[in-house]
């Protein structure tokens, strides 16, 4: 395929990198918000300039230019990145500027990208055409199966509801398991 030189010129100027995970979990102009964000703040962190309580500034100019988000779109980013505790925003100086700072509870942005690593795993999963219901149902029967085995129950007593529905609810979001522990200890 002819010459490569315009993508690699793509990728490397100008480029906003992405987690596929916070897309997932928080949604793709969050994502993109949060990502120029962190990208501001290394810049500052780098030159020395944050705040002594850690906050840089953006204005919507400067974010609009470097996402190409409306300023409507900045604020109801903006807002839920704040509700999900991701970032602290605040007003300050002459003129006034926005001022931002990264929270610093890795937990909550942890606890996203596991949700958004479990979203994908779903809906890899349930793709059309890569998973037959057949797989799905003997799958739920190979968990069940193995339950029943784990607590030396035999197999032909059923399970309540309720550990049935937990059972289903661990196919839905697990499929791939230990990637928590991978993400966790390297």
């Amino acid at each position: 395929m002819g010459d490569l030189a315009i993508y690699e010129l793509l990728r490397s100027d100008g480029s906003i990198v992405v987690n596929k995970c916070l897309v997932h979990a928080i949604g793709l102009t969050e994502a993109v918000v949060y990502s120029e964000l962190v990208s501001r703040y290394l810049y500052f962190q780098n030159k020395s300039e944050l705040t002594s309580d850690g906050y840089f500034y953006n204005t919507v100019a400067d974010l609009e230019s470097g996402t190409g988000i409306s300023e409507w779109e900045q604020r109801k980013a903006i807002k839920k990145l704040v509700s999900l505790e991701l970032i602290d925003v605040v007003v300050k100086g002459v003129p006034p500027k926005r001022h931002f700072r990264l929270s610093d509870d890795m937990s909550v942005l942890f606890e996203l990208l596991k949700k958004g690593r479990a979203v994908m795993n779903r809906r890899k999963f349930f793709r059309a055409g890569e998973q037959s219901p057949d797989m799905v149902v003997r799958k739920r029967e190979e968990l069940i199966a193995a339950f029943k085995k784990s607590i030396g129950v035999e197999d032909d007593i059923d399970l309540s509801p309720e550990l049935v529905k937990q059972i289903d609810i661990e196919i839905a979001q697990g499929i791939v398991g230990g990637w928590e522990d991978k993400f966790r200890y390297g």
